[in-house]
């Protein structure tokens, strides 16, 4: 659904950096399926109209907690934590977001 996957856990990690609790950072993550649900719905009514099971799909056009804990699972065991993932693998420094986009 138009990147809204790698955008989604892109900006989850960008919110956690910044010190954004988990639960509000989720909640933005969640969001994306408040925006594309009509989308998400038309799709599945056109799929099932032509006698498909159209909400097959529907999980490809949602983001749910299970897909982020599940990424989260993965850095935790790979990285040991976010912060050392986002160093690691992306070159992002908390510090420097932090600077950057934050007002003290």
């Amino acid at each position: 659904m138009a990147g809204k996957d790698r955008t989604g856990l892109a900006t989850f990690f960008l919110l956690r950096s910044l010190g954004v609790s988990d639960t509000i950072a989720r909640e933005d993550f969640l969001s994306s399926n408040y925006y594309l649900k009509a989308v998400a719905d038309r799709v599945v009514e056109n799929l099932t109209k032509t006698g498909d099971d159209g909400e097959i799909l529907r999980p490809l056009m949602e983001v749910r907690n299970e897909y982020l804990d599940a990424a989260l699972q993965q850095i935790d065991e790979k990285f040991e934590s976010l912060e050392q993932f986002l160093r690691i693998t992306l070159l992002a420094d908390k510090k420097i977001l932090q600077r950057r986009y934050l007002e003290y």
